[in-house]
């Protein structure tokens, strides 16, 4: 008992005939059953509140209209950066007819969203509402994104060199090897399409906790919790030294269990005849391999128009062909096949088109 108040802990003791509503506050982002957990840990209980919870998230009719198919490719783990605010992510997305500027730090994990306005240039809006929100967070050292043209525009490029960050480009047309941006543009769309009121839904996803031994991105970006809809009666410090160990004990426990139902397909080889998928059509056409880039899974190819591109490993089907008459094979090669060619290692770069 504190104030009056029946505790467990830091968590208040819900009545019975608030538990309803109390579940529907938990819920309202429309998260999992296990990150909706998490959020219940920090601030209510109750007898039997994890069945509930169970029970209400599956019970939950905007939850099934959006679900989303799992990734099936094994899982390639980006380093963990050493402070917030070091790397990002950036993209676009679009939604009931708006587009949308989604930036997200690798190590808060904290979401944010910006609507672009309709008028100006793509690139020109996409530079703007990122200085913006530079201006309130400090220039990153890195910044990854897709290679779609806001992005490899002349004005990112100049607006890159003149803030003195890096700028990482994932595979063209493969938004999942740049994997962690792609999942948070998942999560922040499901949760955007589900919510009546997007800002407290935005606020949900901020003050969930990202594990049982990891504070919520809001608390690690201010350094205190952020106080939502829901009773909470403790504010706790934070404890930044065990920050690094416990978000390396997440993303290994994700790797595992995303790997499980993975698969690594095999490595091509130089002068390998592949179909290769073009885009944006989405059609396969036949190319041969020319060699890797210095990003994971990806390779340069010649497609039959003599056009050198660059793809991710799973745009590409090896088959079973004679080699491309128009392709000079190099030393040390045989007709069908090339040495074989790792791209998880590569250190070679390559041009992009």
């Amino acid at each position: 008992m504190e104030d009056g108040i029946l505790m467990k802990s830091s968590r208040i003791i819900i009545p019975k005939a608030m538990r309803p509503e109390i579940l529907k506050t938990l819920h309202e982002s429309h998260m999992g059953i296990e990150k909706t957990k998490l959020r219940a840990r920090e601030a209510v209980f109750w007898t039997n509140i994890n069945k509930d919870i169970e029970e209400s998230v599956r019970e939950c009719a905007i939850c099934q209209r959006h679900q989303t198919c799992q990734q099936k490719e094994p899982l390639i783990q980006t380093e963990i950066p050493p402070s917030p605010w070091h790397t990002i992510g950036t993209d676009l997305f679009y939604l009931r007819g708006d587009e949308y500027l989604l930036i997200s730090d690798y190590y808060l994990k904290f979401p944010i969203v910006r609507k672009i306005p309709k008028h100006q240039s793509k690139g020109q809006k996409v530079t703007t509402l990122t200085k913006q929100i530079f201006s309130q967070h400090g220039i990153p050292s890195i910044v990854r994104s897709d290679n779609g043209p806001h992005f490899s525009g002349t004005p990112y490029k100049e607006f890159a060199k003149t803030y003195g960050f890096k700028h990482e480009t994932s595979s063209p047309h493969d938004p999942k090897s740049n994997g962690f941006i792609e999942s948070q543009v998942k999560t922040v769309k499901k949760t955007l399409k589900s919510s009546q009121d997007p800002y407290l839904s935005l606020l949900a996803l901020r003050t969930t906790t990202l594990s049982n031994n990891l504070p919520a991105p809001g608390e690690l970006l201010y350094n205190r919790p952020l106080q939502d809809k829901l009773p909470k009666k403790i504010l706790r410090p934070n404890n930044s030294h065990t920050i690094q160990p416990a978000l390396l004990q997440r993303q290994e426990n994700q790797k595992f269990y995303h790997d499980r139902n993975a698969k690594q397909p095999p490595l091509l080889s130089a002068y390998q005849n592949v179909m290769v998928q073009s885009f944006p059509s989405k059609k396969w056409e036949q190319a041969t391999i020319v060699g890797h880039t210095d990003k994971p899974r990806s390779y340069t190819i010649f497609n039959n128009e003599g056009n050198e591109l660059w793809r991710n490993r799973n745009q590409i089907r090896p088959i079973p062909s004679p080699p491309n008459p128009k392709l000079h094979h190099g030393p040390g090669t045989t007709a069908a096949h090339g040495p074989s060619i790792n791209p998880d290692v590569s250190q070679q770069p390559a041009g992009n088109n």
